[in-house]
């Protein structure tokens, strides 16, 4: 799926979370933990440590009570950003989570200059990536 980032609408935050960029290898652990509850699967953590501070890679964690609760990967060229790994712990889902952190992680990108937004979405998250405008 894709758009043009243009299009994407305001973000809504009635809770306040908290986005942030995961910089460091402590984050990071948290961040691959919640990938893996959600996709029941090992994930590849040397890879991820890897990219934490390539500068065409961003994660991002979205907070609760500085406990990460949601996640994404932005990956950014030229002038194209794509989102992968977009997870919810089951506890907050349906709660405009998965939402927020796409979006927000879609505004980064404009900010650096992305022009369009591209992902593959799984069965589960394409109502929401709909919602959203792809």
């Amino acid at each position: 799926m894709a758009m043009g980032l243009d299009k994407l609408n305001q973000t809504d935050n009635p809770n306040n979370y908290e986005i942030r960029t995961i910089n460091n290898m402590i984050e990071l652990n948290k961040w691959n933990n919640i990938i893996e509850i959600v996709f029941k699967d090992k994930k590849n953590s040397v890879l991820y440590s890897k990219l934490v501070n390539h500068r065409n890679f961003t994660f991002l964690g979205c907070y609760h009570q500085e406990s990460i609760i949601a996640t994404t990967l932005l990956y950014i060229k030229n002038d194209v950003a794509g989102i992968h790994m977009v997870a919810t712990l089951n506890e907050f889902r349906n709660n405009g989570i998965g939402t927020l952190i796409t979006k927000k992680a879609f505004e980064l990108a404009e900010l650096k200059g992305a022009k369009i937004g591209v992902l593959q979405s799984s069965p589960m998250g394409k109502s929401m990536y709909k919602y959203i405008g792809f």
